[in-house]
This record gives C-alpha cells, sequence and structure tokens, in this order.
C-alpha cells in the first residue's frame, strides 16, 4: 500500500488540455468519486505519489505531465495530489509553477546526493 498520484485539470472551454498529445490517458471527472471542486477532467496515470516528504513516484514523469497541462493554453487550474488528499481539509489547493520548480530542484538535489552526474 502507499500513496499514488492523482493528477486533475480543469479547462476553460471543457475540452480535453489542449497538449493532450504529451499527456497519458486524458479522462473526464467521473463526479462520483471525490475530486477537486471545479475539476473537468483527471489524468490518468499509474504512479505512486511523489514529493519531498514522500520521494517513491518516478518525478520525471510526474513532472512532464505537470509541465505540459500548466502550458496548456485551454487549462485554467491543475491539481496534483496523493489519493488521500482529495478528501482532507485543503488537499485540493491549486498546484503552481512554483511548486513545479521546487520539486524539481529537491528530485536534483537528491539526484545529486545520490552520485548522479550534473546534468541528469
Amino acid at each position: 500500500m502507499g500513496l499514488d498520484t492523482r493528477i486533475y485539470c480543469r479547462t476553460l472551454d471543457g475540452k480535453v488540455p489542449a497538449l493532450r498529445d504529451a499527456l497519458p490517458g486524458v479522462v473526464e471527472v467521473d463526479l462520483r468519486f471525490a475530486c477537486p471542486q471545479g475539476a473537468t477532467h483527471e489524468v490518468d496515470n499509474p504512479w505512486r505519489y511523489y514529493d519531498e516528504h514522500y520521494e517513491r513516484g518516478p518525478w520525471p514523469k510526474i513532472s512532464a505531465v505537470l509541465s505540459a497541462l500548466l502550458a496548456a493554453p485551454n487549462v485554467e487550474t491543475v491539481w496534483y495530489m496523493p489519493d488521500i488528499a482529495v478528501d482532507e481539509p485543503g488537499g485540493d489547493r491549486p498546484f503552481t509553477a512554483d511548486r513545479l520548480r521546487q520539486l524539481d530542484q529537491h528530485h536534483a538535489a537528491r539526484l545529486r546526493a545520490a552520485g548522479a552526474p550534473e546534468g541528469m
């Protein structure tokens, strides 16, 4: 058991994100299940969650998907969270480009500490 990744977005036009070719399967949100208020789509993925305190998921893949969503012209809001956070108070805070940079820097520092060559 453990934490799984949940990625949601809200598009301005209700259509799939404009950069969907760069994403794994994007599906409309099933409102029967917990999701951030206002989310229109979920990125279907098999990944474990990743952050500074839970370094399990494949951060480069997760980061690429989040970057594509944040850059999509028709995406208004992005959410990235562990599967349990959807039901937690404040668990549906929007994900920002600043937070993406923080996690990218954390991942890079972790790789350097493990002896990965510079530029990896």
